[in-house]
């Protein structure tokens, strides 16, 4: 073959055999020592001269139960540690996987990453934490096995195509411990806003000052931030909100993830997320869930009714069954006595009868009504009380304390009224001759004076 051709197909080659050198794991590693952090990654290259995973394959999944599969690419989890990022196995602390759709995950300790006997899959029996590469896919897979009881190592799953398993390795040392809050600010409809915060502890207890950290925020949104306290608007929804911290003066660090919600209703006040006091957050429940939001959204949460006392409803009808406070002039309710009754001086009428509305329609559907002369009304916002008339039970007779009713007059018997009839009709006779014996009388007095006159002399 000519060199150029050669060469041609060399050239050829290179790219097909650089791609399939993909990275695997990319991890941040602390030391605990000062200055030592690092970032390091391992490519599937590097991974092909280490021992391959020999246990039980496949390893299931629970809930449901769903074997996987594993590739004759994949490695035990200590082993992509050990043989790939050279970390000493016997250095190791703890790991942590990220979860892009979860936050951190909980730690595994040495113990899990190495001895089978720290689960209970009865199908997989000597299955440990692995690492798998599916090259026709362009995925790597990290899993680890069943724990037994009400564990959901399903969720614990994590699945990245075309991009490496994120861990964070702890040597030699114990995670800072992590609480990271959420605060939010202001909030509508559609978006958020919340000021984002965290505080920091050694595993002895002692604070570590944020002025003494570096931050790395993950809004879950795509947003990310170095602040130690930053703000971030959130449209609505729920996110995964992850803070990752490095102490480089003592080459430790640690993580927290918090679920953040914003809420469906404008909020007034503040509304605290917190996240648990603990390096990651589990959505398993094998690990320690840190993750925690609180359920009460906005303010205090008291609310303050529009009325004091019984002068004003409570609702936002203007009227109602309760005591309500009239907008419109009261006038006065009077009622007849349908029975014969004592006659009684007029009672004097107060400034405005009290009524009651029942499930009155709100005064703007109904015209005022034109008070009549016989009424009197009551200025406005007069507040009334009572009963309408249309619903006063009528009392029996004799129930009232008001009304007192005149005994009727005994029956005569028939003959005495007839008499009584006759004595009437003789009335007007006796009327008559009484005014004539008096005319008569004063006649004759005339008369006799008349003649008394003319016997005296001089006439």
């Amino acid at each position: 073959m000519p060199a150029s051709a050669l060469a041609a197909a060399l050239a050829c080659a290179w790219p097909t055999a650089a791609s399939a050198d993909q990275t695997v794991v990319s991890a941040t590693i602390y030391p605990s020592s000062a200055g030592n952090v690092s970032q390091v990654s391992v490519g599937l290259q590097a991974l092909e001269a280490c021992p391959e995973y020999s246990g039980s394959n496949p390893i299931y999944l629970y809930p449901p139960g769903q074997p996987f599969q594993l590739t004759e690419t994949s490695w035990p989890l200590s082993t992509v540690l050990s043989c790939g990022l050279q970390i000493p196995i016997d250095d190791v602390n703890s790991v942590q996987i990220l979860n892009p759709s979860q936050g951190f995950e909980a730690p595994l300790s040495n113990a899990d990453l190495t001895d089978p006997t720290r689960y209970q899959d009865p199908q997989a029996p000597d299955a440990l934490p692995v690492i798998s590469v599916d090259g026709t896919e362009n995925q790597t897979t990290y899993m680890r096995p069943f724990r037994g009881g009400t564990d959901a190592n399903a969720r614990d799953e994590v699945t990245a195509a075309g991009a490496p398993i994120t861990l964070v390795v702890y040597a030699n040392g114990p995670p800072l411990i992590v609480d990271a809050s959420a605060r939010t600010l202001s909030s509508n409809t559609t978006t958020t806003t919340a000021k984002l915060s965290a505080t920091v502890q050694t595993a002895a207890g002692a604070s570590v000052p944020a002025s003494a950290l570096t931050w790395s925020w993950t809004f879950g949104d795509g947003g990310t931030s170095t602040a130690a306290t930053p703000t971030h608007r959130f449209a609505a929804g729920s996110y995964e909100v992850t803070v990752q911290v490095t102490d480089v003066t003592g080459g430790s660090g640690g993580t927290a993830t918090i679920q953040f919600r914003t809420p469906a209703k404008p909020t007034s006040g503040h509304t605290n997320q917190t996240g648990g006091r603990k390096p990651t957050k589990s959505t398993s429940p094998t690990g320690t869930e840190n993750g925690k939001h609180s359920t009460h959204q906005g303010g205090t949460g008291s609310h303050r009714s529009a009325g004091s006392g019984g002068a004003r409803s409570t609702t936002t009808s203007p009227r109602s069954t309760t005591t309500t406070q009239s907008t419109t002039p009261a006038t006065q309710s009077t009622t007849s006595a349908t029975q014969p009754t004592t006659s009684t001086a007029p009672a004097p009428t107060p400034p405005a009868a009290t009524t009651t509305t029942k499930n009155a329609p709100p005064p703007h559907r109904t015209s005022p009504r034109r008070p009549t002369p016989a009424t009197r009304t009551a200025p406005a916002g007069f507040l009334v009380s009572g009963r309408l008339v249309s619903d006063v039970t009528t009392l029996p007779e004799g129930s009232s304390p008001l009304v007192h009713r005149t005994p009727a007059a005994a029956a005569a018997p028939p003959q005495l009224r007839q008499a009584t009839r006759s004595r009437s009709m003789a009335a007007p006779g006796a009327a008559l001759a009484v005014a004539l014996l008096l005319g008569l009388g004063a006649w004759r007095e005339l008369r006799g004076r008349r003649r008394s006159r003319a016997a005296l002399p001089g006439h």
